[in-house]
């Protein structure tokens, strides 16, 4: 059995593909972005492909072409939504599982906010996928508002909890340059509108009065213009000296961020579930998280988090709340290693991922797929990729 597993972009499809490889004979992985570690996946038997569309005009004729060559037994596509998806439904030769990830599937307000024919097409690809994996109750939730019929399966992924593990927190501040004896707060999210790391900016400033030598650390990749728009808020409230923005880090590096600090901290107002804030508490970080139906799913607030209204008066009175209870702190994170432990294991999850798709595969081996069964998604992914191509021919 031969999977193919497709990646746009998204961050944590390496080590989903990894928990998923003792499952199957052979795995080949189509890297879009070209920006994910060949070596790992290839020094784990992982044939590596990064897509590039040569001389194309239309780089759907070269993504079709590669999936003629490759010829797999089924397609796994991170994010439920862009040209990757849609060409492995219009190929349509053997089963595709969607992971749905969170901004792929509420896509309906803010920053996050998509067109009619893309929201359409995405609603399409949800309805026609063999097997979909969500990353909550609350996203499977709203997959079936869109119309799916078959199951949607949850699963949070996680992480290796052997990797993602406490740590000891002075080793950590020394490798990284962080001071020791002072508060530390991290946001380990993208610096993104939606994830309100300004509004974190600006609560941490109003802790400072009380905790003068506390640090903000801000680590993610960004968007350019929110980032400027970050480091002005930290440059007008006159804490420079007390913020570090680091972008993005690689996975130890990460970690070694987990250990040095207190509390860790994420405001989104959107999303699946933050595998962020997963690793946080694995490596038995106390985390703040704002209140969204998502989160009060696995969290519980006194427990193994505190779960705040997403504003700054909220962020600010759970910090101080944490900051001057080192027992409390304490407390939370080994609540929340006990968590990630029951329902966050990578492994355990990937190969409960891996054995309802390769069982679905398997049943449909001796079926032949209709192409007039496909033939709507393919007309209607045919004409949104003429109307996109109309609207950029107009904006120009």
């Amino acid at each position: 059995m031969k999977i193919c597993v497709i990646n746009p972009g998204v961050v944590h499809a390496v080590p989903r593909t990894l928990s998923l490889r003792s499952s199957f004979e052979e795995m080949v992985y189509v890297d879009m972005k070209g920006a994910d570690d060949r070596r790992l996946l290839e020094d784990h038997g992982i044939a590596y492909h990064r897509f590039e569309a040569g001389g194309y005009r239309l780089p759907s004729i070269a993504l079709q072409g590669l999936l003629r060559r490759i010829s797999p037994s089924g397609i796994i596509c991170h994010f439920a939504s862009g040209p990757h998806l849609f060409h492995s439904l219009v190929y349509n030769k053997c089963p595709v599982a969607i992971i749905a990830m969170g901004q792929d599937v509420l896509y309906e307000s803010g920053d996050a906010r998509v067109g009619e024919m893309l929201r359409f097409m995405r609603r399409m690809a949800l309805r026609r996928a063999d097997f979909v994996s969500a990353k909550s109750n609350y996203l499977a939730a709203r997959i079936a508002e869109y119309g799916r019929t078959k199951p949607t399966e949850v699963n949070y992924w996680g992480m290796d909890l052997t990797v993602f593990r406490p740590g000891e927190s002075a080793r950590s501040r020394d490798r990284l340059g962080l001071p020791q004896g002072v508060p530390i707060v991290l946001s380990a999210r993208a610096v993104e509108p939606r994830l309100n790391i300004t509004l974190i900016v600006e609560a941490f400033a109003g802790i400072l009065r009380d905790h003068p030598d506390a640090m903000l650390v801000i680590l993610g990749r960004s968007r350019d213009d929110y980032r400027r728009e970050v480091m002005t808020r930290i440059a007008d409230a006159g804490i420079t000296d007390r913020v570090r923005m680091c972008g993005e880090l690689d996975r130890d590096s990460l970690i070694a961020y987990y250990h040095a600090s207190d509390i860790v901290v994420s405001m989104a107002r959107s999303e699946g579930f933050p595998n962020t804030v997963l690793e946080a508490m694995a490596c038995e970080k106390p985390v703040i998280v704002g209140r969204i139906p998502q989160v009060t799913e696995l969290l519980r607030d006194g427990y193994n988090a505190r779960i705040c209204a997403i504003s700054p008066t909220g962020v600010r009175e759970a910090l101080t709340g944490l900051l001057v209870d080192p027992a409390r702190c304490m407390q939370f994170g080994r609540n929340a290693r006990n968590t990630v432990s029951e329902v966050a294991d990578i492994t355990r999850n990937g190969a409960r991922f891996a054995e309802a798709f390769g069982g679905i595969i398997e049943a449909q081996k001796t079926r032949r797929r209709s192409a007039v069964t496909a033939m709507p998604f393919s007309l209607a992914y045919l004409g949104y990729l003429v109307l996109s191509r109309l609207s950029r021919l107009r904006s120009h």
